[in-house]
């Protein structure tokens, strides 16, 4: 739902944001967060400076406090007790634009199938171009070679672990490596 009270707060220049957030003020309090479950109860959304270089980390943290004037990451229940959360650390990695789903060497959309397989065996083995050599390593180690061939079938035919992310759906390469596509699964196949 819409919380009773929502306020960001973000300074670029100095690299951070607070937001205060007031999930319910009506009485009984009817919004309940359960403890040990993992609730979502606010999402960011960053936009990347034009200039920034693919590839690029920046380290992601929630200090325990921020802003000016500064504002604590804590919880406050209904009865006024303050609660520390656990604070996660990350990164922030800046990607391409180029979508594609792991394992689809043919950009047909869909994984795996055999004609994944022929298509990166044509490319090894006959020099037949590939539009996206990221979709073709389905065992994401940054090179193409016959291990994503066996990789790729041994997944669809033998309940062998599924490809790495992005995989089940298209996105990103989470891992930098030396691949790329000229011909993303965005433009081969309208998502």
């Amino acid at each position: 739902g819409v919380p009773a009270f929502f306020v960001a707060e973000y300074d670029n220049e100095e690299g951070w944001a607070t937001s205060r957030v007031l999930l319910s003020d009506s009485q009984p309090l009817a919004l309940i967060l359960p403890p040990a479950i993992d609730e979502k109860i606010l999402r960011t959304e960053f936009t990347v400076s034009p200039s920034a270089l693919a590839g690029t980390i920046s380290p992601l943290t929630i200090p325990a406090s921020a802003g000016a004037p500064l504002v604590a990451a804590t919880f406050l229940d209904w009865q006024g007790f303050t609660y520390l959360p656990q604070r996660l650390t990350g990164q922030l990695i800046v990607g391409g634009t180029e979508v594609f789903l792991r394992g689809d060497t043919n950009l047909s959309g869909g994984f795996p199938d055999v004609a994944d397989a022929v298509a990166t065996l044509g490319y090894l083995f006959l020099q037949l171009p590939l539009d996206c050599l990221d979709a073709a390593d389905a065992n994401d180690d940054g090179q193409i070679d016959l291990a994503d061939v066996i990789y790729g079938l041994s997944y669809q035919f033998t309940d062998g672990p599924p490809p790495p992310p992005p995989f089940p759906l298209p996105g990103l390469d989470p891992t930098p490596d030396g691949l790329s596509c000229s011909t993303p699964l965005s433009a081969a196949f309208p998502l």
